[in-house]
């Protein structure tokens, strides 16, 4: 008469059971979202701020800034990210990273930093050297 042969499932497959068990029951309460359902924006960093510029026209081909004098350079930037600023008035027009292109030597003043919205000023005192080609005529 034949043998009963005992049928058992093998204890890797009964792990692997138990591990897809566990794996399913903390992924059912995982919140899940569909692509359709949400809402996307996009926040660009370092916008180039607005600037407001307080002119004093004081100084005029006919009426010109004396050596030694003081000139004021006042200004408000605000930023739609908040960022801070300073006033940068350079004697020729460019601009390498934060200073004037050939540095102090080219610089004629520069503020101290100021929130967005604040207003900033420097000031520099003419010289002999400053010729009138710097005058930049007016609109």
């Amino acid at each position: 008469m034949p043998e009963k042969i005992k049928k058992t499932i093998p204890w890797f497959i009964i792990l692997a059971l138990m591990m897809f068990g566990i794996w399913t029951s903390f992924n059912a309460k995982r919140k899940t979202a569909i692509a359709d359902d949400l809402g996307t924006s996009v926040q660009v960093g370092n916008v180039a701020p607005e600037f407001t510029v307080v002119t004093d026209d004081s100084s005029t081909s006919g009426s010109p800034t004396n050596s030694g004098s003081n000139v004021t350079f006042t200004a408000t930037a605000t930023d739609d990210n908040g960022d801070q600023w300073k006033l940068l008035v350079c004697k020729t027009a460019g601009v390498t990273g934060t200073d004037c292109d050939d540095g102090e030597s080219d610089r004629w003043c520069v503020s101290s930093l100021e929130n967005s919205g604040d207003p900033a000023s420097c000031n520099y005192t003419t010289g002999d050297g400053d010729a009138p080609s710097h005058l930049i005529p007016p609109p």
